[in-house]
């Protein structure tokens, strides 16, 4: 045994709240105390697998990286279908065709969006 205490041995943990004992008052300041409060949060954290602000990933600073990272599913599926030969793009082409439609009672030109068939190539 030694008599080297440390800041965990100013504690007592019961019923998962952690209070600080009487004999150790005196030693522990609010600043001490919030020092411990934010290593026990990070350190669960990290035993738990929880993305900790302070310990982020590189990529999460970078806006390029982390747009690819957020899109990283559908890129690779839409590259394969690019690729491969298949045109999904053409269900976005259109066509728009002018009509004369009686709005109140008069004639007014308008125009109706009608979408193309998918073409196979």
């Amino acid at each position: 045994m030694t008599s080297f205490t440390t800041l965990w041995d100013a504690y007592s943990y019961r019923d998962g709240n952690v209070t600080i004992k009487p004999e150790y008052q005196q030693y522990v300041t609010d600043k001490l105390e919030k020092q411990f409060r934010s290593t026990a949060i990070n350190r669960a954290g990290m035993i738990q697998g929880v993305n900790i602000d302070e310990d982020t990933p590189m990529y999460k600073g970078n806006i390029w990286l982390s747009f690819i990272g957020a899109m990283r599913g559908w890129m690779f599926q839409r590259g394969q279908e690019m690729f491969s030969g298949r045109d999904d793009t053409s269900a976005r082409k259109y066509e728009d065709v002018p009509e004369d439609k009686v709005i109140n009672g008069k004639t007014v030109r308008t125009t109706t969006r009608k979408f193309l068939k998918k073409t196979k190539e």
